[in-house]
C-alpha cells in the first residue's frame, strides 16, 4: 500500500470536521488490510500531555493487531489559510518501523 489521494483526503476530511475554523493537525493511515484509521493531535490547555496527530491511529492499530503501511498528516495554518502535508512525528515513525501488530 502506498500514499495516495484517498489517504490525504481522509486526513483533510477529519481536519475540516474537527478543526473547521482553527489551526489543527490530522492524520490518516492505511493498515495492511486496506482500512483507514484517522486521528488528531491532542494539546491540553494545561499540562504537558500533548500527543502527536498519529498517536490515536497508531494505538487503534495496535489494539486491533493491525500493521500500518502508509500515513498522511495534514495541518492548517489559519493565519494564511494554508494546508500543509507533514512528515510523521518521531514516535509515529518508530511505530511504523516496529510495525503495529507484529
Amino acid at each position: 500500500m502506498h500514499l495516495d489521494q484517498s489517504l490525504v483526503n481522509a486526513a483533510i476530511a477529519l481536519l475540516e470536521k474537527r478543526f473547521p475554523d482553527k489551526e489543527g493537525i490530522a492524520a490518516a493511515m492505511y493498515t495492511e488490510d486496506g482500512d483507514i484509521l484517522t486521528s488528531v493531535y491532542f494539546e491540553p490547555q494545561w499540562g504537558s500531555a500533548m500527543l502527536c496527530a498519529e498517536a490515536g491511529a497508531v494505538c487503534e492499530a495496535e489494539k486491533s493487531g493491525k500493521r500500518i503501511v502508509a500515513t498522511a498528516c495534514v495541518s492548517r495554518l489559519v493565519v494564511i489559510r494554508l494546508l500543509l502535508c507533514l512528515h510523521p512525528a518521531a514516535s509515529a515513525r518508530s511505530a511504523f518501523f516496529i510495525g503495529a501488530g507484529t
